[in-house]
């Protein structure tokens, strides 16, 4: 009776373990942390005025991208930004007509000046690739710490383009950040 007992607890204590095992899978993936207990400290890029030249000059428009969050919240069609220098912006972009996974990703602000900064593909979408029943686009999640303490304040109308070589994209989620002085 005693040996039917801790037969039992084991065996469900594995099936605990490997369903737990199973629900951390979906979680979105953290950078690699080395061997210190604590995460590093988020590191906010600063945009550059130039265009990346891995984008090429002619760009096609999609539809397909979502931002959102803004500052870990819901994100809204205008989002006033209290502080420039810390702004995180999160969501989703792929180019559905293609059969080869999401691409490198730059988040383009256009407003008083124009600012570059490269998206850190970093979080998995399940939901996405259920959505478009493809598992390619497992991976078109993606975040960006941005420093826009340098940029001039006003509005600026959020783009995001993805390099696919020639099936690069350009996609407008109808977003705009209103930058402070």
């Amino acid at each position: 009776m005693i040996a039917a007992m801790k037969y039992l607890l084991t065996v469900a204590a594995i099936i605990l373990t490997q369903t737990a095992c199973n629900r951390n899978s979906e979680a979105p993936v953290a950078a690699p942390t080395g061997s210190t207990a604590s995460s590093p400290a988020v590191q906010y890029s600063r945009g550059e005025v130039t265009r990346p030249a891995d984008l090429p000059k002619e760009l096609l428009a999609s539809t397909s991208c979502s931002i959102d969050r803004v500052n870990n919240a819901p994100r809204q069609a205008e989002n006033k930004v209290d502080d420039k220098s810390k702004i995180q912006l999160n969501g989703w972009a792929a180019n559905l007509a293609t059969t080869t996974p999401p691409g490198p990703l730059t988040i383009e602000l256009d407003g008083p000046s124009q600012v570059f900064v490269t998206a850190q593909r970093s979080i998995k979408r399940a939901d996405v690739a259920d959505a478009h029943h493809n598992p390619l686009l497992v991976d078109a999640g993606w975040e960006a710490h941005i420093d826009l303490s340098g940029a001039a304040p006003g509005k600026y109308r959020v783009r995001l383009l993805e390099s696919l070589g020639a099936g690069s994209t350009a996609c407008d989620p109808s977003l705009f950040l209103d930058v402070p002085s």
